[in-house]
């Protein structure tokens, strides 16, 4: 059970979509002493977890929630997960930061009743296509996270270009909907190149936003996975070219 003082300890949502540098910004922030960051709790459950409830039988369970929500207990299941939330807290710890992904808030519409007072940090990766290029490389590579001891990735992939488009159309929705989801939420929007080429300065936006000491010197063993242009990793980057040209998605290409 969450104590009082979990309770009183300020939530946190790093509202994203996979490929926008969410790792970095969730090991820059792990690395403040006033935060305690778990990342995607959608996904994995802390070992450090106190709270005893089957949390993941609920959320693997869709059929549960399904009835649950029909029969009008919308905020039980709700409550199960921000209660979830509250036992992720430390001794030292007096920010809670989750990452929960845009796609894991459509599965489960529900979870999108948050508690008052969160603070959402929008985290929005604006070039598309380097955006999509990055997620194809990933799972191919199997490879989501660059670490500074680590050799670059080498490797070249052609793109389907007759996918495309539709594929940059729902990466647009996504972004929308990080960028609208619960307008009436304090929150700081911050983009990927923000974080990458202006690293501190936004650091320093994002700490003075969660209140809390600003002149730290965060660090990460992360780095930027694909350092390449589009042209040395994309085979068939001129067909790319070619079936952009004339699109809203023209301008993302250079």
């Amino acid at each position: 059970m969450s104590s009082k003082k979990n309770t009183e300890v300020q939530k946190v949502m790093v509202l994203t979509t996979q490929r926008s540098g969410s790792n970095l910004l969730g090991t820059l922030l792990k690395s403040h002493p006033q935060v305690m960051y778990y990342g995607e709790v959608m996904k994995d459950k802390p070992k450090d977890s106190t709270f005893h409830f089957n949390y993941h039988f609920v959320r693997r369970t869709r059929i549960l929630n399904k009835l649950l929500w029909k029969l009008g207990f919308k905020r039980a299941v709700v409550n199960i997960y921000w209660k979830y939330i509250d036992s992720l807290v430390g001794p030292t710890g007096k920010i809670v930061v989750v990452k929960p992904m845009v796609n894991q808030l459509k599965k489960y519409p529900e979870l999108q009743h948050l508690p008052k007072n969160i603070l959402i940090i929008r985290l929005v990766r604006e070039n598309l296509l380097q955006k999509y290029i990055s997620s194809v490389l990933a799972w191919k590579t199997k490879q989501w996270v660059q670490r500074e001891d680590e050799d670059k990735s080498t490797t070249k992939l052609a793109i389907d270009c007759s996918k495309l488009i539709n594929e940059l159309h729902e990466l647009k929705q996504a972004n929308e909907f990080v960028e609208t989801f619960s307008p009436e939420s304090k929150s700081i929007r911050i983009t990927y190149d923000q974080l990458v080429n202006s690293k501190d300065e936004t650091l320093k936006s994002v700490l003075q936003f969660l209140n809390i000491d600003n002149h730290l010197d965060l660090s990460t063993s992360l780095r930027k996975q694909n350092a390449n242009t589009l042209q040395d990793i994309v085979l068939n980057y001129e067909e790319v070219v070619g079936r952009l040209t004339g699109t809203e998605y023209e301008k993302m290409i250079y």
